[in-house]
């Protein structure tokens, strides 16, 4: 494990209103976030945004994205800054890596230091006034409970042109884009085959070259913003690699709007190098979901999963015994002898599990799906001796119910 968690930013979807609770009123750093952000949307006419974090009776997800997207937006990406302002300032949950998806990427190298909390702003408003200068054709995005390998091959059968891969998330979620009609066919064949088939709010074909007209338009507006080498290494979702100091990243940073997120592939690769902890930076925690279903070893953090209603320091507090260590350890930086997260006991350094040794169930951050490996064949035991009975584990809703799990038959005779 590399020493701390990664940091997780997510993309449209991811606001609940009331999100931030009492936080702004208690601390000066969120306050700091949103008054920055505030003078950004007056710059560009929007409306205020901090009363959308702070009131639960604020306009809800569907009401923004129909009326006023660019408010949605920035609401968005205002609570990922506000909700990393809060871990890594106010409660020194020190992160290693950060990584968006879609526009979370955007999030993600502000809060790497690429750019200040206004400039990502007004990146921010550049950008829906991208999309609404240059508008696509009509469409929008499916997500559908299928394998890359499947998506792939249900659009060349379908050999639409307006089809694409928009997102490939997870291992059993594939995200295709493309105009109405085309859309309304593939849930038609969904349905049919028994896959379950979602059109989400995007009013647009997202992550498509169809999109290289806002593309163009978006490099042109944020061109007179200054970037900076990022204090944190962030990890590009559509590049499929790490930022480099001497990137244009903004110009790299467009290409999300016409090329597909791969979050699937990030998650692995990070994981590969190491990374084992992943801590959302957004509402509803969506991102944490995907990641335990790209890696069953991962360990997904989401206190922000539900409106803060009281102190955040009480809900890290609150965490189960067996999760709150998980969060204090990694974020101990070397020869840190204080809490990681303030009032709690800093754990001690665990070890990976060895081969054939069952891994830690938890039931919060979760941990991804176990694999199902059935009884041996009765032929094949003969002479083997007998396995250990593996301990039951929780299912995935969290209930009391206990997973079946059956050791090997006896190759006892008698």
């Amino acid at each position: 494990m590399r020493n701390g968690p990664v940091f997780t930013f997510p993309g449209q979807g991811a606001y609940l209103p009331g999100l931030l609770g009492t936080a702004a009123k208690e601390h000066d750093e969120v306050r700091a976030v949103l008054s920055d952000i505030e003078r950004v949307s007056a710059e560009y006419g929007c409306q205020e945004v901090s009363s959308l974090l702070t009131d639960p009776g604020a306009p809800s997800a569907d009401l923004l994205q129909r009326e006023d997207p660019a408010r949605w937006d920035l609401a968005i990406f205002t609570a990922a800054i506000a909700a990393y302002t809060l871990l890594r300032e106010v409660h020194d949950v020190r992160p290693v890596a950060l990584v968006g998806h879609s526009m979370g990427e955007m999030a993600a190298l502000t809060a790497g230091g690429a750019l200040t909390v206004t400039d990502g702003a007004r990146m921010v408003c550049e950008r829906a006034e991208s999309l609404r200068a240059c508008p696509p054709p009509g469409g929008g995005l499916v997500a559908i409970n299928i394998s890359a390998e499947r998506g792939r091959r249900l659009i060349g059968a379908i050999a639409d042109p307006s089809l694409c891969l928009a997102a490939d998330n997870a291992p059993q979620q594939y995200v295709v884009a493309g105009d109405d009609a085309a859309l309304e066919l593939i849930l038609t064949v969904a349905a049919a085959a028994g896959w379950r088939a979602t059109r989400l709010r995007s009013p647009r074909m997202q992550h498509t070259p169809f999109l290289e007209p806002a593309r163009r338009r978006f490099v042109a507006a944020v061109g007179k913003l200054r970037t900076q080498p990022t204090g944190v290494r962030v990890f590009s979702t559509h590049l499929s690699r790490w930022y480099q100091h001497d990137d244009d990243v903004l110009a790299l940073l467009s290409r999300h709007l016409v090329a597909p997120t791969r979050f699937l592939g990030a998650i692995r690769s990070l994981y590969a190098e190491g990374m084992e902890v992943f801590v959302e930076c957004g509402a509803k925690g969506a991102l944490s979901d995907l990641v335990t279903a790209a890696e069953s070893g991962a360990i997904a953090v989401a206190p922000f999963r539900t409106r803060l209603t009281g102190d955040f320091r009480e809900r890290l507090d609150s965490l189960p015994d067996a999760q709150a260590p998980s969060l204090g350890r990694v974020t101990a930086m070397p020869g840190r002898t204080e809490p990681a997260v303030p009032g709690q006991a800093r754990a001690p350094e665990a070890t990976s599990p060895q081969r054939g040794e069952p891994r830690q169930q938890l039931s919060w951050p979760r941990r991804g799906r176990q694999g199902r490996a059935g009884p041996v064949p009765p032929d094949r035991t003969r002479g083997m001796p007998r396995r250990p009975r593996r301990p039951a584990s929780r299912c995935h809703c969290h209930c009391r119910r206990s997973s079946m799990r059956r050791s090997l038959p006896s190759t006892r005779r008698g």
